[in-house]
């Protein structure tokens, strides 16, 4: 019997980290849900079945929700910053060859 990290494991990854942070929650859905829940995942609706385990969530889970949202927004924002030096840099350096260029055709 696989364990439920190989299932989880087996969905998309695009929904594997709210699937581990709403284990709880998905368990305790009646058969009914937990297939319609798992017709959204396949149907790729993940803003759907995101939205049918957030309505579930208690006050003090949607707390902890969010801190696990903003956690991950903060990772996405430090990526972002990443890339952006990364472009910055080679647009300055794209600048300077053609700097130097103009240069070396004036002075010679």
């Amino acid at each position: 019997m696989p364990l439920i990290e190989d299932i989880i494991k087996s969905l998309p990854e695009a929904i594997q980290a709210m699937v581990r942070a709403h284990l709880v929650t998905i368990a305790k859905m009646t058969i009914e849900e937990t297939q319609e829940w798992v017709t959204q995942v396949i149907g790729r609706h993940y803003e759907g079945a995101y939205q049918t385990l957030n309505d579930r969530l208690s006050p003090a889970e949607h707390i902890i929700e969010q801190g696990r949202l903003n956690m991950m927004i903060e990772v996405y924002n430090k990526q972002n910053a990443v890339r952006a030096d990364m472009w910055r840099n080679f647009f300055i350096a794209l600048i300077t060859i053609g700097l130097m260029r103009i240069e070396d055709e004036v002075i010679g």
